[in-house]
């Protein structure tokens, strides 16, 4: 089985009316590419993990953050 495990993507339904500046800001700051992710970006993941090229992908978590993982200390 693999996962996919999108980062702070505001332009989805779960952020409706919870989106603030100082969350806004306090989610960019932790990104290493200083921006957030897109649907499209998430669901382009999504498309190569359904798609025969992927069939040897397994056991994965695909992380699509912009980088959040590697700007934890």
């Amino acid at each position: 089985m693999t996962v996919l495990a999108p980062g702070f993507v505001p332009d989805t339904e779960f952020w409706t009316g919870r989106l603030t500046d100082e969350l806004v800001a306090s989610r960019l700051a932790r990104i290493p590419m200083g921006r957030a992710g897109s649907p499209e970006e998430v669901a382009a993941a999504t498309a190569y993990l359904a798609a025969p090229d992927a069939g040897w992908t397994t056991g994965q978590i695909l992380q699509v953050n912009g980088g959040t993982l590697l700007g934890r200390g």
